[in-house]
């Protein structure tokens, strides 16, 4: 059995057990569900085997009245990914599409929420792709992170079933999918572990070695999103931070505005 609740719900972090100098086992984590344990899948019960993050999972089982887990128990099964390069778009288990060359573009973000009692920056934070081209593609182990950035180079969208996102229309990556924390974002497609710094900070998607799209900033306004212009929406087009404007509506618990999963406005 091995399982694990961690303090910070979206930052990495690892835990080893040392006999002396030996390390006896380790296990480390991009980032966990808050009041959720990670637990290892009970057939993978092996040192080798929790090296892989992807061999862990999300506990469904609530210990008591607290928090969901089983400690001293029997870990519940997890639901393991498909094949690499495959997922299950519902009906039939297939490969995943993987975006054409300028076809994902990251089009808004949201690096500096507004301060709220009980809500932290890193339950809120949150980043939006648009699909320009003229087909679907899926969002399946593309790996996001930061440009270059030692300690957030990345970690890849990993998901049973297939997150597709359909020609000319969107989906954000959060911090946290629970709405009841996120500022009540529209339903998140994917989430990521990384901080979107205030200052001097990035985003990178990529494809293997192959970066599809990057944005970076040089600072943000707290409260308010940095949206593309409608006009740039293109791969190379966000590339300089004049090309993004502030946001200017509000959205889910009103307390940050932008338009998450939707169409940007003009910029002035």
């Amino acid at each position: 059995k091995f399982a694990m609740i961690v303090g910070s719900p979206t930052a990495p972090g690892d835990v080893a057990i040392v006999a002396g100098t030996t390390v006896v086992d380790a296990v480390t984590w991009t980032g966990s569900q808050k009041g959720a344990s990670l637990q290892l899948d009970p057939d993978l019960v092996d040192p080798s085997a929790n090296d892989i993050e992807s061999n862990f999972c999300t506990a469904t089982l609530r210990s008591g009245a607290g928090n969901f887990g089983t400690p001293g128990a029997e870990n519940s099964q997890c639901t393991m990914l498909p094949a690499a390069g495959t997922c299950d778009d519902g009906t039939q288990t297939r490969e995943i599409v993987k975006p054409a060359a300028g076809q994902l573009v990251i089009s808004e973000f949201l690096a500096n929420p507004a301060n709220v009692t009980g809500a932290t920056d890193a339950q809120r934070e949150w980043f939006e792709i648009t699909n320009t081209g003229a087909t679907a593609f899926d969002l399946n182990e593309l790996t996001v992170g930061r440009i270059g950035a030692t300690g957030a180079a990345g970690a890849p969208v990993q998901s049973a079933r297939c997150i597709t996102v359909p020609s000319r229309g969107f989906a954000v990556f959060a911090r946290s999918a629970d709405p009841a924390v996120n500022g009540m974002l529209p339903s998140a497609q994917a989430t990521f572990g990384f901080g979107l710094v205030d200052t001097s900070g990035d985003i990178q998607i990529s494809d293997g070695a192959t970066v599809l799209d990057a944005v970076h900033w040089a600072g943000v306004t707290s409260g308010v999103t940095k949206q593309l212009d409608p006009k740039l929406l293109t791969a190379t087009g966000n590339d300089a931070p004049s090309s993004f404007c502030a946001g200017t509506t509000p959205y889910g618990d009103l307390t940050n505005k932008g338009s998450p999963g939707a169409a940007n406005g003009p910029c002035p």
